[in-house]
């Protein structure tokens, strides 16, 4: 059985930056923390043996609310929206055989990212975990080191944009082959690529994989932005954001954003808590 990951908070200083790189779209964060390492399969199996994603083990309404954005915690109709029966029998959670990470039984995929969730799991999830999702804008300064705007969450300078298989776990490199070329075993633990780490300390920020954030997407971040999230529903979509195992560096830069139906599972999803102070 390998390891299981702990969340390890580590905090971010608030301030301002350029959201998407652009000077057009600006943003202030206040101080919070964010999970070092992506939920694992371990951390995520014992919220589903507490009862956890499901109707009766919904979050309370508002629980998981960002402590400055209002209105921005469970919604009590989202409850409708979970399963009746335990999140590990559900078709969801295996929602690719090959390369979904959970096994319904402890194994040697604890230390794993999880993946095949929903964006109402992750919510879930992390308001049970004492955490809630980040927001958009709070997910992209992390990423980019704040306002050292950088290309990736390691680039030093901030414009540097080396990467290979050392920095982040992309393009099916993870298993030493062929870029592309995708198969089980390039699916690594969290934290396994140190020369990775952001500004703060957090791992795998690009790469490995996409990671649900609070919003609704908009084409256009909201500006003014000073702590700020899009909780109109101007899309059917949610963002998600940092790239994947299976994906090119094109999509790892920490400026890039992408959407989904918030109830997809797909095996490039998971998801990172953001903490309070």
């Amino acid at each position: 059985m390998g390891p299981t990951i702990v969340a390890r908070r580590w905090w971010c200083p608030g301030g301002g930056f350029d959201r998407n790189q652009d000077p057009l779209y600006p943003a202030t964060v206040s101080d919070f923390g964010l999970d070092v390492y992506e939920v694992t399969v371990g951390r995520f199996r014992a919220f589903v043996a507490a009862g956890g994603g499901t109707r009766t083990g919904a979050p309370a309404p508002g629980a998981g609310a960002h402590p400055r954005i209002p209105g921005s915690g469970w919604d009590a109709a989202w409850t409708s929206l979970l399963p009746t029966e335990p999140v590990s029998e559900q078709p969801s959670l295996h929602c690719n055989g090959d390369f979904g990470t959970w096994t319904d039984e402890p194994g040697d995929n604890e230390a794993l990212p999880m993946n095949c969730l929903t964006w109402y799991h992750a919510f879930a999830f992390c308001a049970w975990d004492g955490g809630r999702l980040p927001t958009d804008a709070e997910w992209e300064f992390a990423a980019a080191g704040g306002s050292e705007q950088r290309v990736y969450p390691w680039s030093q300078p901030p414009d540097a944009t080396a990467i290979d298989s050392t920095y982040a776990t992309y393009a099916c490199l993870g298993d030493g082959s062929a870029a592309l070329d995708c198969v089980r075993a390039d699916i690594l633990p969290v934290g396994a690529h140190p020369k990775g780490r952001g500004r703060w300390g957090h791992m795998d920020q690009a790469g490995s994989r996409w990671e649900w954030v609070l919003d609704w997407y908009q084409v256009k971040p909201p500006v003014p932005c000073i702590d700020c999230a899009s909780l109109d529903e101007v899309l059917p979509d949610r963002v998600y954001r940092g790239g994947s195992f299976d994906q090119t560096d094109a999509l790892l830069v920490t400026s890039y954003r992408y959407l989904n139906s918030p109830r997809t599972a797909d095996y490039t999803y998971g998801v990172r808590c953001a903490r309070g102070l």
